[in-house]
């Protein structure tokens, strides 16, 4: 791009690969903080919550075409039996499920349940299993990813120079 004085303005290569990394370090920022804020807001849900102990009173498989695939893929789920703090007996099918058998039957499990819910049942969840808690995680694993793929063709062409 021309200039006042007939000159040709060039782009320094090295001020683009710097607004890369901070773009990148901006979204990893952003990934980790998302990432703990949701960590904290589940920790003090589940704190709200009460905990029982129940057990794993059958597995079983669901299958069937998922994201389209023409194969079937199965995944297994468990059913789990409690008694809430008022006696009452609750079983419940977890929402979650897993390619391989994750619990078998007769197995000991915590759960976690709202006593407050218009159906117990359906707020009660097994501790520990699914994907809770691993959102914190998952976003680490995101913003080092990002900064992985931004800085290593960064260093590799460093390198190429010396």
């Amino acid at each position: 791009m021309p200039h006042r004085h007939g000159t040709t303005h060039h782009r320094n290569p090295r001020n683009g690969r710097m607004l890369q990394v901070w773009l990148c370090a901006g979204m990893a920022v952003a990934l980790l903080v998302a990432g703990w804020l949701t960590a904290v807001t589940e920790h003090r849900r589940d704190t709200t919550l009460a905990l029982a102990h129940g057990h794993v009173t059958a597995v079983f498989s669901r299958c069937g075409y998922y994201d389209g695939h023409r194969r079937t893929h199965c995944k297994w789920f468990p059913t789990v039996r409690f008694s809430t703090a008022k006696g009452q007996t609750i079983t419940f099918i977890s929402n979650v499920g897993m390619r391989e058998p994750a619990f078998v039957e007769g197995q000991g499990v915590r759960v976690r349940y709202d006593p407050r819910a218009a159906s117990v049942k359906e707020s009660a969840f097994i501790v520990g299993y699914g994907l809770r808690y691993s959102t914190f995680l998952y976003c680490l694993a995101l913003a080092a990813s990002a900064l992985a793929c931004l800085l290593a063709p960064m260093a590799w062409h460093e390198r190429r120079k010396t």
